[in-house]
């Protein structure tokens, strides 16, 4: 009886420790360039810069000072923030890569304080 109280304790709190996981990353910020060039299908990354347009259903044209890259963007990702082209924001995501295009399948979005070139807001 010990044993299966012990067991169901250790089982219960490794399922909550699985539930409060989330996406982290390195926290290091690349440019869609360095996203292009140097990372690989399953990296996860934090980019910079501005959602310049909707392409489709969840489907952005995200834009940083070094070009242009399709991001997806789950509904519930928004987390009801809203941002425009002139908004700074934040992402971090998966680098999602096939034979003719690399995107990034965002899991985080932050919206900045500011726009344009300053730090929008983040340090």
């Amino acid at each position: 009886m010990k044993k299966s109280a012990l067991f169901l304790i250790i089982l219960l709190f490794a399922l909550t420790s699985i539930s409060k996981a989330q996406f982290t990353g390195n926290g290091d910020v690349v440019t869609v360039q360095q996203v292009k060039d140097q990372q690989n299908d399953g990296s996860y990354v934090t980019l910079e810069g501005f959602i310049v347009k909707r392409l489709g259903d969840e489907l952005y044209l995200f834009r940083d000072d070094t070009g242009e890259i399709e991001v997806e963007i789950d509904d519930e990702v928004w987390q009801g923030q809203e941002v425009d082209a002139n908004t700074k924001v934040r992402i971090q995501g998966e680098v999602d890569e096939d034979l003719t295009s690399v995107t990034i399948e965002v899991e985080k979005v932050s919206a900045g304080s500011g726009s344009g070139s300053d730090s929008g807001g983040w340090g």
